[in-house]
């Protein structure tokens, strides 16, 4: 009668080589965002390791917090918009989670700054100025007509059906 030593041995061969052959593939990776578009809240540089220094395209050094209130993960639809200065704005339409955020950010800190990144980029700081309700956040400038591709191939335009997740893996 065979040993346990038996059918251990071609069994663990077997969890490696298929081990390897997942992650040569590149199956097991997880895929970042096609543009990372994230606004960051406004704080102080005493909260410590929760802040982040950050320069502003007009020169000034801002702290934000380090993590974003709104991100792309966070967003459902978009609108495109040519800006004044020569760049691309755009409204994105929030989920649950992200109208939740913007209407307790635009609440408790009213007068503050979020600051508008793209791709790790500063783009602009935008104040609140009123209490936001309808989970629109707009990005008023900043955008290159090749991030609003990649936008285009992530999520629909506002009032667009979603779209499908893509199962490619290439």
């Amino acid at each position: 009668m065979p040993t346990a030593r038996y059918f251990v041995r071609p069994l663990l061969l077997c969890c490696v080589a298929l081990a390897g052959l997942v992650l040569g593939t590149g199956a097991g990776e997880k895929r970042g965002p096609l543009v990372a578009v994230r606004f960051h809240g406004e704080t102080t540089e005493y909260e410590g390791s929760f802040a982040q220094a950050v320069k502003l395209p007009d020169g000034r050094q801002v702290f934000v917090e380090r993590l974003p209130l709104i991100s792309e993960a966070n967003m459902i639809a978009f609108h495109p918009f040519a800006a004044a200065n020569g760049t691309q704005g755009a409204a994105f339409q929030l989920d649950r989670h992200g109208t939740l955020a913007l209407l307790n950010v635009s609440t408790a800190k009213r007068g503050s700054f979020l600051v508008a990144m793209v791709n790790g980029r500063v783009i602009t700081p935008i104040q609140v100025d009123r209490q936001i309700e309808d989970g629109i956040v707009v990005l008023p400038f900043g955008l290159t007509p090749t991030e609003v591709a990649l936008l285009d191939k992530s999520m629909p335009r506002i009032g667009q059906p979603p779209k499908k997740k893509s199962h490619d893996f290439d």
